[in-house]
Formats: C-alpha cells, sequence, structure tokens
C-alpha cells in the first residue's frame, strides 16, 4: 500500500498547524479591536429624600475603550413609570466621568435613580433595560415639608450697563408657608451676590413681583430669585445647581450722553451743595464734592494740566483729541481747565452738541463768563481759568446723575 514519504506529511502538517495559527490571530484580532459598551453606571447619594426638595446625587461612569460620550439621569416612579431627570448631555471622548447633579422627586414612595452612558459607537449600558440591580439605588420620598419648588426669572435677556432693567420673578410653595425672597446674581467675573436681600412676605403658596435691578460692569450676568419658607428652608437656582431657573443677561458696554437738564442738579439743596462741575462733567452724583483721582487715591498734589489730568485718568477717563472727538462706545465728552496754581474747571458737551458746566456749589449753565452759550470750551470766555488742558471721555449715561464714572 503506497503511503506518502515523511518529509511530505511534515510538510502538511506544518500547514495545517500554519492555518489553524493564523485564523485565531484573526479571531484574537477581531476580538480586541471590538467595541464594548461603558462597564461602569454607579450612582451615590441619599436613599431618602423630601417631597419636591432638590437631592444631590453622585454619578461615576466608565468605559474602558475611552470613548465614553454622553449620559442621562434615568428613574422609576413609585408607580412603576420609566422617565429620565435629565435627558442624554454629550462630553468629550474619555474613559471616566464623575459629576453631581441635584433632582427633585415630585411624589412620594419608593423611587429608583440611574445614570446611563452612551459611547461614540452608540453602545449604551442601561441598568434598567440591562438589569443590573445593583447600579439603581432606590430612594424612600416622604411627603415632609420641604423648600420653595418654583423660582422663576423672565425679563430682558440683554441690558445696558447702569441703566435700571426691570424684571419679574414668581415663586411657589405647595407647602404654603413661603415667606420670603431675594434677587441674587453673578457676575462677569463669577462673584456671587445680591441685588436685593431678603425681603418678608405673609406665608404664602405662590409670590409675585417685579424689581428693576442695576448691572455695574458688562459681560455675561447671570439673575435669579431665591425663595424661603417659614422653616428655614431656601431654594436657590445657584447653591442647588438648578441653571434652568438662573437667567442670563449679556450686558452691553455703550454708555449716552445727557441732555442738558440743569433743574436736576440746580436744586437749591443736597444736589447743588454737594456736586461740583467733576461731579457735572462727569453726570455723576456722588454728593461728596468729588475730586480728580480721589476714588482711585491718586488726588492732584497742584493745580497744573499735568497734575489734574493724570487724577482724572486714574479715575479711568481717556484723554480724547478735540472738541469733536467721538467715542466709538458712546461715552461723553468733557473738557478740563485750568486756573494755574488755584483751581481747576471741567465742561461737558451735551447730546444736543452744545456744552455746559457747574461751576462749584453754583447753578449748572450752559453760558460763559460773556452770557454766550458755550460752543467749543476753548474759546469761550472761562474767566481765571486761562490754561485749557484737553479733552477726555467719561462714561456716561443718559439719566441726569447716574453716569458710570468711579468718582468720588
Amino acid at each position: 500500500m503506497f503511503k506518502p514519504c515523511k518529509k511530505d506529511g511534515g510538510a502538511a502538517a506544518w500547514l495545517r498547524g500554519l492555518f489553524f495559527v493564523a485564523a485565531n490571530t484573526l479571531f484574537v484580532a477581531a476580538t480586541a479591536s471590538a467595541d464594548v459598551t461603558p462597564t461602569v453606571t454607579r450612582t451615590v447619594g441619599p436613599s431618602t429624600a423630601g417631597l419636591n426638595v432638590p437631592t444631590t446625587f453622585t454619578f461615576h461612569v466608565e468605559d474602558p475603550d475611552g470613548n465614553l460620550n454622553g449620559w442621562e439621569i434615568a428613574y422609576q416612579n413609585p408607580s412603576g413609570g420609566i422617565g429620565q431627570f435629565i435627558t442624554w448631555q454629550t462630553i468629550p471622548l474619555t474613559g471616566t466621568y464623575e459629576f453631581s447633579q441635584a433632582v427633585t422627586f415630585p411624589t412620594a414612595g419608593t423611587w429608583h435613580i440611574w445614570v446611563n452612558a452612551r459611547d461614540s459607537v452608540g453602545h449604551i449600558r442601561d441598568p434598567w433595560l440591562n438589569n443590573i440591580a445593583d447600579d439603581r439605588l432606590a430612594v424612600t420620598v416622604s411627603a415632609v415639608n420641604g423648600p420653595p419648588t418654583v423660582t422663576h426669572t423672565s425679563g430682558p435677556v440683554t441690558a445696558s450697563i447702569g441703566t435700571p432693567t426691570t424684571y419679574s420673578f414668581h415663586l411657589e410653595d405647595p407647602d404654603g408657608n413661603l415667606n420670603a425672597w431675594e434677587v441674587a446674581y453673578r457676575t462677569p467675573s463669577g462673584s456671587v451676590g445680591q441685588f436685593v436681600a431678603w425681603q418678608g412676605i405673609a406665608n404664602t403658596t405662590t409670590y409675585d413681583f417685579s424689581q428693576s435691578v442695576v448691572f455695574s460692569t458688562p459681560g455675561t450676568w447671570q439673575i435669579w430669585v431665591n425663595g424661603r419658607d417659614s422653616n428655614g428652608l431656601v431654594r436657590d437656582p445657584w447653591a442647588n445647581n438648578i441653571p434652568g431657573d438662573r437667567l442670563t443677561v449679556v450686558v452691553s458696554t455703550t454708555y449716552s450722553t445727557p441732555s442738558y437738564t440743569p433743574s436736576f442738579w440746580n436744586d437749591a439743596s443736597t444736589i447743588q451743595y454737594h456736586n461740583n462741575c467733576y461731579n457735572y462733567s462727569n453726570n455723576r452724583r456722588t454728593d461728596t464734592y468729588a475730586q480728580p483721582g480721589r476714588a482711585a487715591g491718586q488726588t492732584a498734589t497742584t493745580m497744573s494740566a499735568s497734575a489734574v489730568s493724570s487724577a482724572a485718568i486714574a479715575d479711568g477717563l481717556e484723554p480724547a483729541g478735540s472738541s469733536t472727538a467721538i467715542s466709538p462706545s458712546g461715552k461723553t465728552l468733557i473738557a478740563l481747565v485750568i486756573w494755574p496754581n488755584n483751581d481747576y474747571h471741567w465742561y461737558r458737551r451735551d447730546s444736543n452738541g452744545l456744552w455746559s458746566h457747574k461751576p462749584g456749589q453754583n447753578l449748572a449753565t450752559n453760558i460763559d463768563n460773556s452770557g454766550n452759550l458755550i460752543t467749543n470750551p476753548e474759546s469761550a470766555n472761562r474767566g481765571d481759568y486761562t490754561v485749557f488742558a484737553g479733552y477726555f471721555f467719561t462714561p456716561s449715561d443718559s439719566v441726569e446723575g447716574q453716569g458710570h464714572a468711579s468718582i468720588n
């Protein structure tokens, strides 16, 4: 009987082995390259909560593929309904992600809360659909007194610096013991404070009011209302991380020039006697007889053009070129003159293009020492103020006395 030689049989075995190794290599490579769903969806937080009380939980998700890119917070309510506290939120690709979020339970009973995770391929780990009981946190919600449940703010989303802007606020507390409110803000630099501190009201379920506020710096602000009940429980959209209750307002840097309105300044009382030419030209009532540089700690020590100019610049005034200069942001043109070694004096250009001034405690007027309308302070009769020191821009306002210069 014919038998193949030993050498040929060895070659055949070698080929079979090679095929086996190659096939397994392809299988391993295919297995290694397959994307998997996120592997961790953990929820940590209190197992009890008050009805309608914002309660904060911490969520942790992982995906070893490094392409985790979305999360949502889901629940099962006491009646068995499934839903989302927060629907899918996108994040940059990552392997791990952790965050905290406050949620509010609207009915009493036993709830379950969990986080779903999604990767960039579309694979989802859902502790409910995937029946991962350990990833769902049971929370017993009790119908106890809670803080106010609604703190809503509405109004303009743009405003001008220094201009009073009115907003409407609505608060609710189903317990019927809402008894105080305050209007709060976050500045463009991140500082948090109050436009109006706590104001008491009679116990109620709902409360609506309007309030005017003034934004002091340009940029993006947030404004909201805080509510407090008679037990001291507070709903604070900032502290409780409720961004939907905070209104974002973009405040512009556009200023405006006042009209000639001497009656505001000529009251024969506090305004007239405690506000001088520096107040008047800057259109800023301070009742402090403002001095150039004092607010900045750099008051002029001599009555010279250079010394007083430097002091005014320290207050934030900007040098301007001529009597016809125009500010791109709408600032008002003012002029400085000097009585050498004795005094300074300021003029301002009003919205009608003419100039006016207020000599010390005297009346505001638009005429010079010769009784003529002032069309140009350089050529006007200024009496002893013989040195013309230059023009400046100041951040004024169309409302008399409400300029925005930092003077004192």
